[in-house]
Formats: structure tokens, C-alpha cells, sequence
């Protein structure tokens, strides 16, 4: 299966997981077939699940130091420039957090899930360098 497939159903893994189980009946047939299906099914609740833990986590961490600092310093002035840097570490630490890692993990380590798992990390992951980069070179 082609890494572009993976992220479309990483994608749809996090919010839309009855487009995820149509794909990954389409695209992987042959491990969404009888009991192993369930498997990959709660598998993929379990990813889901971890994320937006992940996100609610990061973003009440975050949330609550910007109201600190509001109110306990001498106010909040960000700059847009200021603000995509917050951005990114909230995609940093959404995905290091949301990731399922060996709560999924089967014995070969290369079903669906799993491979939505890492790819996933990757492209936050890259996605959140590339944001930092752009951010610190204005």
C-alpha cells in the first residue's frame, strides 16, 4: 500500500472513522476480513482515542500557561510570529502525546494501524519543523 493511502487514511482515522473503515476494507482487504477486522477495528479506536486524549491534554496545558501569563504577568502580547510558534508546539505535543505505540502493536508490527500510527507521527512531526523553521527565519 502506497505511503499517500496511508496518510489518507491516517487522516480519516482521526476524523471521519466510517470513511477510515470503508478505505481500509478497499485498500487492505485482507486484514479487515472476519475476527481480525474487530482487532483492527478497536486498534483504531484505541489511535483514535489516544489522539484527541493528546490534543485535550496540549491544549489545556497551553491554554492554561497563555491565562498565566495573561493574568499573572504583565499581559499576553503576542505577534502573529508568536502565535504560529504556539502553533507548533501544540502539533508537536499533540502527536508525540495522541501516538498509540505498543497499546497497538500485533506480533509482525506492519498492520494498517500501525503503519497509520508512524506515518502519522512523521508528517506532524515534519510538518511541525517545517512551521518552527518558516517561523524563526522571518
Amino acid at each position: 500500500m502506497s505511503a499517500m493511502k496511508i496518510v489518507a487514511m491516517g487522516f480519516c482515522v482521526y476524523l471521519c472513522p466510517p470513511l477510515f473503515l470503508l478505505l481500509a476494507r478497499r485498500w487492505a482487504p485482507d486484514q479487515y476480513v472476519g475476527d481480525n477486522a474487530e482487532q483492527h477495528e478497536l486498534t483504531a479506536r484505541t489511535l483514535r482515542r489516544r489522539f484527541w486524549k493528546g490534543v485535550a491534554l496540549t491544549a489545556s496545558t497551553i491554554g492554561a500557561v497563555l491565562v498565566v501569563q495573561r493574568w499573572g504577568f504583565d499581559g499576553l502580547n503576542l505577534s502573529s510570529e508568536d502565535w504560529l510558534r504556539v502553533a507548533a508546539v501544540f502539533i508537536v505535543l499533540s502527536a508525540t502525546l495522541g501516538r498509540a505505540g505498543w497499546s497497538i502493536q500485533s506480533w509482525k508490527g506492519n498492520n494498517v494501524v500501525e503503519r497509520i500510527d508512524r506515518s502519522m507521527y512523521l508528517v506532524t512531526q515534519l510538518g511541525a519543523a517545517a512551521l518552527l523553521v518558516f517561523v524563526l527565519t522571518l
